[in-house]
């Protein structure tokens, strides 16, 4: 009677373990190329390492919110709006750093700019000129953006006087400056319409004449620029400033985008003082404590709404304890 011969191959055992080891092999070079794919930041350090500046703040979403009627600027406007929200917060740890950095080098001229188009440099610049405005500071706020100016409506302004005729000799200084309606200390320049060269405008004499004769009259001056990327216009006014700040918006392809334009920055020796992350809420991938950063102790829960409602109560119990204590002094009085 022929024997049953033992089974030779395949081994099942050995196969199972070999594909396993295949398949993660794969799945975690998969994961690498992509997570390096969307070439976004991952965490400050990743864009200070890039950009060898360090990062000044990171502003959440801004959400409009309903302002009072006779608030003539934009509700983006959140630290004139809302002084107590959290995103307001993050603009006041930009604005001390810029004024720890002043106080050290005398710089008092600073141009905000981004990479490309719809970093959201406008909104972020106006925040912190309101914020340096609430030290009791004088602030200046100029709208170098010929191509698209965003000051005037920002803060509400009527007319199209301002930089542009100044430039050209049809107005003088004073008279293209505009004082903002609802911020003490904060004084607009205004582009003054849009004129058909702006890069000549930005480099020429009497652009740098002005803004000389803005860092006599200001403790701080806030350029407005045009992107990098898109125009040469920023670069031409990095030789008349003390410092530049870039606002990034964490997106894909933003590694390439930040990279010319440091490039771009340092090829005019442009003195990059701090980066500012704009959008934060917008994005998942750029976190620095994963999920238990974004969500279970530093996310809405703790940081944002459980802070700003307990201020927003303690605040009101001594309101009402100052205002019981003053009429039972008035009673007492009478």
């Amino acid at each position: 009677e022929p024997s049953s011969p033992p089974k030779v191959a395949p081994v099942l055992s050995r196969f199972l373990l070999i594909g396993i080891l295949l398949c993660g092999l794969v799945g975690a070079a998969l994961a690498v190329l992509i997570d390096h794919s969307d070439l976004a930041y991952r965490t400050p350090v990743d864009i200070q390492e890039s950009m060898n500046a360090p990062v000044l703040c990171r502003v959440p979403k801004i959400k409009k919110e309903p302002v009072e009627k006779d608030f003539s600027g934009s509700p983006m406007l959140i630290t004139a709006t809302s002084p107590s929200n959290s995103a307001s917060e993050t603009f006041r740890a930009a604005r001390t750093s810029i004024m720890f950095a002043a106080g050290q080098t005398g710089n008092k001229v600073f141009m905000v700019t981004s990479p490309s188009p719809g970093d959201g440099k406008s909104t972020t610049i106006a925040n912190l000129a309101i914020s340096l405005a609430q030290t009791d500071k004088k602030v200046c706020l100029v709208d170098s953006d010929f191509r698209r100016p965003r000051v005037k409506y920002n803060f509400g302004l009527q007319d199209d006087l301002g930089c542009s005729q100044y430039l050209i000799g049809e107005l003088s200084l004073d008279e293209a400056l505009r004082p903002c309606e609802f911020q003490k200390n904060l004084t607009l320049l205004p582009t003054g319409g849009r004129p058909k060269n702006p890069g000549e405008l930005v480099s020429s004499r009497a652009y740098a004449d002005m803004v000389a004769a803005l860092r006599q009259r200001f403790d701080y001056v806030l350029i407005d620029c045009p992107p990098i990327l898109p125009v040469a216009d920023a670069t031409s006014i990095c030789s008349v400033v003390d410092g530049i700040i870039m606002v990034l918006r964490i997106r894909r392809g933003v590694i390439l985008s930040a990279q010319k334009a440091k490039e771009r920055l340092d090829l005019v020796k442009g003195n990059l003082i701090g980066v500012i992350v704009n959008g934060m809420d917008q994005t998942l991938y750029y976190n620095e404590y994963g999920t238990y950063y974004r969500g279970a102790y530093y996310g809405s829960n703790y940081y944002g709404y459980r802070y700003s409602k307990y201020y927003a109560r303690e605040y009101s119990n001594y309101s009402d304890a100052v205002d019981k204590q003053s009429s039972s002094k008035k009673a007492g009085k009478a």
